[in-house]
């Protein structure tokens, strides 16, 4: 009998020795463990759901309160201004964000709205009266929208709208721009992976485009297959575009654009 007794006392008092505490970070988030030492700048601590895990460290400037399984209430850093700091930073908000839509389900088949930059080789030909081929270098960047239907897990289609894709081409320096304000389209995508947050997207849009010299550039046709591989918010990918079109009443140019994406849909 009194061993049980005895052994009822020792689970009871390891029990409250391991009482959880609850420390309160700036950014919001609450902590549940067994604060084990306060320090000029740290406090070490056990977690809760570990009491025989390793002792780790946690920054005072980053912690608001502590919460003692007695009821007792230390407070640190009770500037509102440095808590409401801490809650309005930028980067802290675009790390959670990121981190969110990594852990949901089906990110790649979100609606939003993409940013792409882009770098390849530029073949201009003129295909009347007189052949004539022109090489350059290639930059440039598009942004754009896109719309998914359907509730497939495995395979949805959509549209996708390019709001304005700007070119840079160069051999020694600048010499030509393209500028597409517009360019209409479908899109096609397929997931991979339990969580359906990476899979290949296949493009195809039409887009007028204004290409040439940056004081005169002339109107061209735009034609813009594409194959993308997407990681939760991130592309990779390969684009192909076509134009053609007339300079005065002799010639007909037609332009080939082979470039790498790598962008991010929000």
């Amino acid at each position: 009998m009194k061993t049980t007794i005895l052994g009822v006392l020792l689970t009871f008092c390891a029990s409250l020795s391991f009482s959880q505490d609850v420390v309160t970070q700036l950014n919001g988030e609450k902590l549940e463990c067994k604060v084990l030492e306060i320090t000029d700048e740290y406090i070490k601590y056990r977690r809760y759901q570990d009491t025989n895990g390793p002792i780790r460290n946690l920054s005072l400037a980053k912690i608001v309160s502590i919460a003692y399984q007695n009821g007792n209430i230390e407070e640190f850093n009770t500037s509102t201004s440095d808590v409401d700091e801490a809650k309005a930073d930028p980067l802290m908000d675009f790390l959670a964000a990121i981190r969110k839509a990594n852990l949901s389900r089906e990110f790649i088949y979100k609606n939003g709205f993409f940013f792409d930059g882009l770098t390849g080789v530029n073949i201009q030909r003129r295909t009347s009266n007189s052949f004539y081929q022109y090489e350059t270098g290639s930059l440039g960047f598009r942004v754009g929208q896109k719309w998914y239907f359907g509730k497939s897990l495995k395979n949805r289609i959509g549209i996708q709208v390019t709001w304005m894709r700007v070119g840079f081409y160069f051999s020694d320096g600048i010499d030509m721009v393209s500028i597409s304000p517009l360019g209409v389209g479908l899109t096609n995508i397929t997931a991979f992976g339990k969580n359906k947050n990476s899979g290949m997207e296949i493009n195809f849009s039409v887009a007028p485009v204004l290409f040439g010299d940056i004081e005169d550039p002339e109107l061209y046709l735009a034609f813009n297959p594409e194959i993308k591989f997407r990681y939760h918010f991130m592309s990779f990918g390969v684009d192909y575009r076509y134009s053609q079109g007339e300079v005065g009443a002799s010639y007909r140019y037609a332009n080939h654009n082979l470039s790498m994406s790598i962008g991010a849909k929000f």
